[in-house]
């Protein structure tokens, strides 16, 4: 629920406290039906709050992993780099070729795996 609407919800049941005003036989009545409206109002907004404080613990979640994913890719890359530089000859650059394709398949098939589970967690969400 925006601000907005929130505010409108409140505007209408202060017309009707207004337009009713007669029929609150006692001044307590009246304060419980303001106390119960103003608890009504408190709990959504921290119903608010917590699914803003949820986001943004999602979003530095996802942050983390797709930070750690380029580092693992970095590391693969010097790794690969520093094997290539250290070749003699042509076995040794296949060699290196081969191992760096590997380990990347192997990031690749994480990256599937990971992008498949966002996609359930996505139909879940929608359910």
């Amino acid at each position: 629920m925006t601000i907005n609407s929130y505010i409108e919800t409140f505007t209408v049941h202060l017309r009707i406290i207004i337009n009713n005003i007669e029929s609150f036989d006692k001044k307590e009545n009246l304060m419980k039906y303001l106390l119960i409206l103003a608890t009504i109002f408190s709990l959504n907004t921290f119903a608010e709050g917590t699914k803003e404080a949820k986001k943004a613990e999602k979003f530095e979640a996802a942050k983390t992993k797709i930070l750690a994913g380029m580092d693992e890719r970095i590391s693969n890359l010097t790794e690969g780099k520093t094997c290539i530089s250290a070749s003699k000859n042509q076995d040794d650059l296949k060699a290196c070729r081969a191992k760096m394709r590997e380990k990347m398949k192997g990031l690749k098939e994480k990256r599937k795996e990971h992008k498949k589970g966002m996609k359930k967690n996505k139909k879940k969400n929608q359910e």
